[in-house]
């Protein structure tokens, strides 16, 4: 399980009065589906300010399908050597 939260700003130029620029808030649960293949799914509220005044919320969910390549074929091979 992982939780996140973002708070970005500006500072000076033309964006003096707008100092905030958005807030995102994650939620994301990982599932081992086995050795190599993992499943994360998650959920991001995204809190942005527009430069027209007000704010745009969105929803967004999300899903990624993790697949890791092992290109050794015995792993006492791979391991470095001790020093």
């Amino acid at each position: 399980l992982k939780l996140a939260e973002e708070i970005m700003g500006m500072i000076g130029g033309d964006y003096s009065k707008f100092t905030f620029d958005q807030n995102r808030i994650s939620a994301d649960l990982s599932l081992e589906l086995s050795r190599n293949i993992q499943l994360e799914l998650g959920y991001v509220y995204w809190h942005q300010a527009r430069n027209s005044g007000g704010f745009l919320d969105q929803h967004i969910f999300r899903t990624y399908l993790r697949h890791t390549l092992d290109f050794t074929k015995n792993k006492k091979k791979a391991e470095m050597p001790a020093f």
